[in-house]
């Protein structure tokens, strides 16, 4: 997905397991499970990730961003925080965390590879 705003472009990748297996979580299950995984290349800033997990209305959010920008984005955690409850969701963790390198969609998305039996896409 390229994107410009404000003069500033970047690009960022989109993932969604819509069907969240990991954790608990089973194809018996009648939860809602969604697994997303936005990365995102910012030329100036570097690579971030931001991982969210919802379980129903319950959400947990994980952002990797550079170092030099990890002060910055843990004052902005309450914020985030407040706008995921404003949108009725009940927040279990929302957490900041230095990027050390990028993940593979393995490391995301642990039963990955028990699914990749073919192609389910709705548009």
């Amino acid at each position: 997905i390229p994107v410009d705003y404000q003069g500033m472009k970047a690009f960022s990748e989109l993932w969604i397991d819509p069907r969240d297996e990991s954790e608990g979580g089973d194809a018996g299950d009648t939860k809602d499970r969604i697994h997303v995984l936005v990365s995102f290349d910012i030329p100036g800033i570097g690579q971030m990730e931001a991982e969210f997990k919802v379980v129903d209305r319950d959400m947990s959010f994980l952002l990797f961003s550079p170092e030099t920008y990890q002060s910055v984005f843990d004052g902005l955690m309450p914020e985030f925080r407040e706008i995921m409850e404003s949108h009725g969701y009940r927040v279990v963790s929302v957490e900041s965390r230095r990027m050390d390198h990028v993940r593979s969609l393995m490391d995301v998305f642990e039963n990955l590879p028990y699914k990749r039996t073919g192609i389910d896409v709705k548009i």
